[in-house]
Parts: C-alpha cells; structure tokens; sequence
C-alpha cells in the first residue's frame, strides 16, 4: 500500500521529516500524518506519526483508527418528566379543592438518552408520604410503604413506541387546602428482570379551589385545573 499523506497538525513547519525521519530539528511537536501499510491493525493499516527533530519516525495511531470492542448493550436506568395534562379525579361531596393529572414519563438509558422500547411494565412505590393542613399541622408517615403496584388506576402502565409511560391519576382533593408530600419511585420490568430507574424523588401536592399545584424533583412543576 502507498504511503497516503492525511495532512498537518499545529505547528507547521517548513521542514518536513518523511518516513525515513530525519527532517527538520528544532520542533518536539508532531507535523505530518501519514498512512503507512503494516501488520497487527485494523484492516492490515497502520497510522505512522511523523515528527520534527526526531531521527526515526513515531509510531502513533488515532483513537479514530483502533478497532473498539462491542458496545455495552442499551438499559433502562432512569426517567425524565415529559408533560402533565388534566385528568377527572375530583368531584365527591365536599371536595372543591384539589384536581388530578396524567403525567407522561421518557425511559432514559446509561448513557440519559431515551430509549424507545414499546410494552415494557412500569410500576412506583411511594414512601415516607405526610399531609400538611392549613392550621400548620402536620402528619407524617414515615412508616408508609405502598411496595410496588401499578401506574394507573385500572389496568398495567405500559411503554409505547417511544418509551414514554403514564402516572395517572396524580393528585388529591378534599374539603380545604392541604399539602400531600413524600418519595416516588419507578421500575420497569426489562428482558424478564426488574430494574430500579434511579433514585427516590421527593413529590408535593398542593390541593387548591378546583386546581392542584404538582411539584416533583425531577422536573415537575405544574398547576392543574379540574
């Protein structure tokens, strides 16, 4: 194979070793990229670096030119909040505070970029979960574990095509204003096996006149109308 000049790299000098060495002295810095034919490379080639000042050439191949071993297989490791849309939640004697919402969650994986996988099965659990009233007081739970159940009200919460799933409904109501508080969490079940997406994440629910202000630590932060 001929020997193919690529081009420079800074500085650049007049001189110009070729791959006997032996050019110009004066430079430590690498000039000329040739490619030179050679055994033990990708595809029979290697990549010879030619440099100022030295009387032999240097071998030298780029990361661009050695062969990489397979990549890691894609999983799911994590979720970001996409949208939150109004859903009927409230509407019993004496809840005229409060609303609900369906939340829309994105599969995200080792590498945070979204993973479009349809029909994989999402569950939360919720623990820690309080309530806060409107005279101060507070009751918390911090024994409460709702363990792992379903997104949804009714039926399994599945991922679509582009790995987004739904938590619906998310919400309160009641008779007055009140806080719900606590930690959420999601696992998706992925090639026969359960897998964890990430830490907790802390959740509020403000219960307002006909409307809920949604607050979660992953990106949430909207106010529902009923």
């Amino acid at each position: 194979m001929p020997n193919i000049r690529l081009g420079f790299t800074e500085p650049n000098y007049p001189e110009k070793c070729d791959q006997e060495g032996g050019g110009g002295f004066g430079s430590p810095w690498p000039t000329d990229v040739w490619l030179e034919a050679g055994d033990g490379c990708l595809a029979g080639v290697t990549v010879a670096l030619f440099s100022e000042g030295q009387s032999s050439c240097v071998p030298y191949v780029p990361a661009q030119f050695v062969p990489q071993g397979p990549k890691a297989p894609r999983i799911p490791t994590s979720v970001a909040y996409v949208s939150a849309k109004g859903t009927p939640l409230c509407g019993g004697s004496g809840e005229t505070w409060g609303a609900g919402a369906t939340l829309t969650y994105q599969l995200l994986d080792q590498d945070g970029l979204p993973l479009n996988v349809a029909g994989l099965e999402v569950q939360e659990r919720l623990t820690n979960e309080g309530t806060a009233l409107a005279d101060g007081s507070v009751y918390p739970y911090p024994e409460k574990d709702s363990g792992w159940v379903t997104l949804t009200k009714n039926g399994t919460s599945l991922t679509d095509s582009f790995g987004e799933f739904k938590d619906t409904p998310f919400g309160g109501c009641g008779p007055g204003f009140a806080i719900h508080f606590g930690f959420q969490q999601f696992r998706v079940n992925f090639n026969g096996a359960w897998i964890t997406l990430g830490d907790p994440w802390y959740f509020s629910i403000t219960e307002l006149p006909y409307a809920a202000y949604l607050h979660n630590s992953i990106g949430l932060d909207k106010l529902i109308f009923r």
